[in-house]
């Protein structure tokens, strides 16, 4: 079973050096007053920053950065968020989250960034980002994805499907 701790220290030591993206570089900007705040909210701060608001659990994924640069830099609170999640919460992670008088999807559906899902051009293309990541990166979300893949439980057999669609695709392919 992967060690929760050393695993995000890893991921700490392999992203460490992304620089934090220009702000046209995030998302399309102008899109709507809830995207476009959360656009203003990356412009000014770092992933560590986006871990402690992930961990309110009231953000749904569709605000993760759309643009390859700001998805990069992002990601490695995605990555630690719901690995520590899962560590707390266990199969919680795929309930619906009720917090503060907010219902957000699942945590598991920021896992699910970094499968491809969609194809709409608007979307953060996850096949151009691999391109973008070094070895040990790629090596890095493989290695979660595979953790997620094996912890899934029974009933979540669409989701290992995504996971293992994705590892296939894009995360183990060799291009």
């Amino acid at each position: 079973m992967m060690n929760i701790f050393e695993f995000n220290e890893k991921i700490d030591r392999v992203f460490s050096l992304i620089p934090h993206p220009k702000p046209d570089r995030i998302n399309p900007y102008p899109c709507c007053p809830d995207h476009d705040g959360m656009t203003d909210w990356y412009r000014e701060h770092t992933w560590r920053e986006f871990q402690k608001l992930l961990e309110e659990d009231t953000l749904d994924s569709e605000f993760m950065p759309t643009y390859p640069e700001a998805f990069i830099y992002f990601l490695p609170a995605v990555l630690r968020y719901t690995l520590e999640s899962y560590e707390m919460k266990k199969d919680n992670i795929w309930e619906w989250v009720i917090k503060a008088g907010i219902t957000c999807r699942p945590i598991s559906d920021w896992i699910e960034v970094l499968v491809p899902l969609f194809e709409e051009p608007y979307l953060t293309d996850i096949k151009e980002i691999r391109k973008s990541l070094e070895p040990e990166q790629i090596k890095i979300i493989t290695e979660y994805l595979l953790f997620f893949l094996a912890v899934s439980p029974f009933e979540q057999e669409q989701f290992k499907n995504e996971i293992r669609r994705a590892l296939n695709e894009v995360w183990l392919a060799s291009n």
